[in-house]
């Protein structure tokens, strides 16, 4: 361990009348095993060099003997110390104990409990020195908090925006930074990653202002006017910007597998004033998410690119309403064929079904008028009728093309759609 940090040290000796005089000898072994002896005995137990461990309390009860010398009774002090640290990491002792794998685990613990309202760690973030609040801080003091200690740690910003957002919380968070906090986080992510000029390349009048992109086939980009402007942003003079199509390609797919901009798409969405506040910042973020050198190779370079990421983060929000708008239109006209469908199978169903009647019932009524005519003819007549009846019916039930009094199949078969290819056989058991 490297650092050790002891807030407050509390000590009670319970020694005999005549050793009242050991006293200041104890106290000076306990200093000296507060030092080096309890570092050694820490990592003696499996306390990474790494590790931020933040106890509230801790109680470490000792027997001394007073005749052993000096370092002896610091060494005891020590290991007494360090296993009281150890039963209160592995949870033997009932105390408020936080434990760390490194610093950026903190400051990400810290963020989300700021983005929650869970201030109950507040104390552990105090020892490690990023906290300067109370427990009870409001929550703008407690986001102010936050915004200095990632100040403070700008390697740290972008890893740490790109966790909250993988864990859902970095949207409530953000819905809450003013344009002071983001400036001061994107800022000090530009330092730390060599961009140059990093207040020029925030400026928003470098960058294309109310306006929304629209991405063209060919890869360019073009910033289109923007429809829901405001009377003061419709006596501006609305300007085009064009970006290389490589660049634009690039912005695109930075944007596409960016967890800040995913996270950042319903802050974008709003009123085209708070845009402008965050779009360039969320752009910054964005870039230095996917490549931390992006923004080093030239002012000119680094503007364009953040230029473009802005028409690629307003493009895809733009694009969103729209293709969920088509989405819905096309499923309308989706239900709207198959009931078309559906309806034309019915009618031309009961079409068949009609003519299926139409033939066989001529068929019956000259069926009746035959019959009647025999019954006023002669039996001469009658007879010669009765046999050649008979021998046209033995005829054509020996010749298959005979087509003479043939009545048609009843229709039986019925139509349906089905979403799976092939035969549908309905057996009747």
């Amino acid at each position: 361990m490297q650092t050790l940090h002891i807030r407050k040290l509390r000590t009670r000796y319970r020694l005999h009348a005549s050793a009242r005089d050991e006293r200041r000898r104890l106290d000076a072994a306990l200093q000296a095993a507060l030092g080096e002896p309890l570092e050694d005995e820490l990592a003696r137990l499996g306390f990474d060099d790494g590790e931020e461990v933040c106890i509230r309390d801790v109680f470490a009860p000792v027997s001394l003997r007073l005749s052993a010398t000096d370092a002896a009774l610091a060494r005891v002090l020590s290991r007494a110390l360090a296993e009281a640290i150890g039963r209160a990491v592995d949870g033997r002792q009932v105390a408020g104990v936080v434990r760390y794998a490194s610093r950026t685990q903190a400051l990400v613990d810290m963020a989300v409990g700021v983005a929650l309202d869970d201030l109950n760690r507040a104390w552990a973030w105090r020892q490690l020195g990023l906290w300067n609040a109370g427990e009870r801080a409001t929550r703008q003091d407690a986001l102010d908090e936050l915004i200095y200690a990632l100040a403070a740690e700008p390697t740290t910003i972008v890893p740490i925006i790109s966790t909250l957002a993988a864990r859902g919380v970095f949207e409530r968070l953000a819905s809450r930074l003013t344009r002071e906090h983001w400036r001061a986080l994107v800022e000090a992510a530009l330092y730390v990653a060599g961009a140059p000029g990093a207040s020029e390349l925030l400026s928003q009048s470098a960058l294309t202002a109310n306006q929304s992109a629209a991405l063209l086939t060919d890869g360019s980009a073009t910033a289109l006017a923007n429809q829901s402007a405001t009377p003061t942003e419709e006596q501006s003079t609305t300007s085009r910007t064009n970006a290389p199509a490589a660049t634009m390609r690039e912005a695109r797919r930075m944007v596409s597998t960016s967890r800040i901009a995913r996270a950042s798409a319903s802050i974008l969405a709003q009123s085209s004033m708070r845009r402008e506040d965050v779009e360039c910042a969320v752009a910054v973020l964005v870039i230095l998410e996917s490549n931390q050198s992006a923004l080093s190779q030239g002012e000119a370079e680094a503007r364009s690119l953040i230029n473009a990421v802005v028409l690629a983060l307003r493009s895809r929000d733009d694009a969103r309403p729209l293709a969920r708008e088509e989405a819905r239109a096309n499923e309308r006209e989706r239900g709207g064929a198959r009931t078309r469908a559906v309806e034309e199978f019915d009618a031309g169903r009961e079409g068949e079904e009609k003519d299926a009647r139409s033939s066989i019932t001529p068929t019956a009524s000259d069926a009746s008028s035959a019959n009647a005519s025999e019954a006023y003819g002669s039996d001469a007549n009658a007879a010669e009728g009765v046999r050649a009846r008979g021998a046209g019916e033995r005829e054509q039930f020996f010749d298959d093309d005979a087509s003479v009094d043939e009545r048609p199949l009843p229709v039986v078969r019925r139509r349906a759609f089905t979403r799976f290819g092939g035969l549908l056989f309905l057996l009747g058991l």
